[in-house]
């Protein structure tokens, strides 16, 4: 967070800058970006996230079950020197300790006075803390942006090699969406939409006849639809 204050402070005393900074962050960088509004820096002026997530402990420890396998994954893959130590840590920290704070935004969605859009995936690792950030940055910010973020879920997030599984889910095409969506939030290319609408996502089902007769394609919403609560049984009596 502090590193991020530091470079966007250096970025308007620049000649060349009119004192407006966009943030854009994927994965890991998202995490960090979650934290550049810590102390409202007047030249934030609006955030992309992709894939990413607005909380930690969730992400490692869903209902407080370790995610064992995920956590040595990523770990192992990004920070291998240091991959045991950082484990550990981890571990140490099951309780959800003060240790898991800086990832943490929850409580602090008060301080978004600016737009704000998402690119999530069903199947991502980050789903959860990602739609906890569209929660939070739509619904808890400054009521002068409330209700405008856009939020896109594709099926895979990360897990591009699910492709196959989802037939209407064409990659190249697909990601020139919310490549527009970044451009709109931006700035960049003023448009007015009329087809795309803030909720956007795709929605799954089987990959065979019947899976698409129901499902996979893409729709677009003003809000998430309000789900219709079932309860299930084991048995029929009980």
């Amino acid at each position: 967070a502090d590193d991020s204050q530091d470079l966007g402070n250096w970025i308007v005393q620049q000649p060349w800058s009119n004192g407006q900074v966009f943030t854009f962050g994927a994965s890991a960088d998202g995490l960090a970006a979650f934290r550049t509004p810590d102390n409202q820096p007047a030249w934030l002026k609006a955030q992309y996230f992709i894939w990413s997530s607005s909380v930690g402990y969730d992400i490692i420890y869903p209902n407080g079950a370790y995610l064992a396998a995920l956590a040595d994954m990523w770990i192992r893959s990004t920070v291998p020197d240091q991959a045991d130590e950082s484990l550990a840590v981890i571990e140490e920290n099951e309780m959800k300790t003060d240790w898991w704070t800086p990832l943490e935004l929850t409580g602090e969605y008060w301080k978004i006075n600016y737009p704000s859009a998402f690119w999530a995936g069903w199947y991502d690792i980050f789903l959860l803390g990602n739609l906890a950030a569209y929660q939070g940055y739509n619904f808890e910010s400054d009521a002068s942006v409330r209700a405008t973020s856009k939020i896109l879920i594709d099926p895979l997030g990360h897990c591009q090699d699910g492709a196959e599984y989802f037939t209407e889910d064409l990659i190249l095409g697909r990601t020139l969406l919310p490549v527009a969506q970044a451009l709109e939030l931006y700035g960049v290319r003023p448009v007015v939409r009329t087809n795309i609408k803030n909720v956007t996502f795709y929605v799954m089902s089987s990959a065979d006849d019947a899976g698409r007769n129901a499902g996979q394609y893409w729709t677009t919403l003003e809000k998430f639809p309000t789900p219709v609560m079932t309860k299930w049984y084991l048995h029929g009596d009980k």
